[in-house]
């Protein structure tokens, strides 16, 4: 309302009349970008309905609003004379289910808690041994143990395995992967040296052929690897 009475008052007496003609209050609120949230969710959250004036829009206030729902990771408000407001939003995606004292949580890239689950679906890979409070939030990055789990869960979409990962579990700052089947690797603390680790793995698989059911571990911490 500042912002408009300023505008208004720079504008004198026309202008001040023309800010109040009928294509500056709302008639419609377009949402663009949205896959899971709502248009009404997030419709509701900004506050803008017919009738409303359309500087409205510019409040911060609204993209704040809007961005406490947690699939949000970006909003734009965008007023559109006449009478319309354009909300452009970017979703956050899954990439993966971590294990926390409250249960499973799907988890973004960033390491952000998006929506619980009742039990891993087996469509994303899990994440365990992340401490309590390991996520991020607006106000705090994720714990380096998590990045470090989200950065081997992202490389095993570039190696996936056969069979493939099904956890990602951090221990002491070191890697466990635990396999279908019940293999479980030791990559210990892989850094920059994943990709390659991942491509010895892949290797170390691929050449077991029938014996693979006959393998409990395989332990890349080494130079060569150990299977037992």
């Amino acid at each position: 309302m500042i912002k408009l009475l300023l505008l208004a008052l720079c504008l004198g007496a026309g202008g001040f009349a023309f800010l109040h003609s009928p294509g500056f209050y709302i008639v419609a609120v377009e949402v663009l970008g949205n896959r899971r949230v709502s248009v009404e969710e997030i419709v509701g959250r900004s506050g803008l309905v017919p009738g409303v004036h359309l500087l409205a829009a510019l409040d911060d206030a609204i993209v704040r609003s809007i961005l406490e729902n947690p699939w949000l990771e970006r909003v734009e408000v965008r007023p559109a004379y006449p009478g319309r407001v354009v909300i452009t939003v970017r979703e956050r995606e899954p990439a993966a289910v971590l294990a926390t004292p409250d249960g499973f949580w799907m988890v973004d890239t960033g390491g952000f808690l998006l929506a619980q689950e009742k039990a891993p679906s087996g469509e994303l890979m899990v994440i365990t041994g992340i401490l309590e409070g390991g996520w991020a939030t607006r106000s705090r990055p994720p714990s380096v143990d998590l990045v470090m789990a989200l950065q081997v869960v992202s490389a095993l979409g570039v190696w996936p395995l056969q069979p493939p990962a099904q956890e990602v579990a951090i221990s002491e700052g070191e890697v466990e992967l635990f396999l279908s089947g019940g293999i479980r690797v030791l990559l210990g603390s892989p850094g920059a040296q994943l990709g390659q680790s991942l491509n010895v793995l892949a290797a170390v698989l691929a050449g077991l052929g029938g014996e693979i059911s006959r393998v409990s571990v395989i332990d890349l911490r080494f130079s060569r690897p150990v299977i037992r």
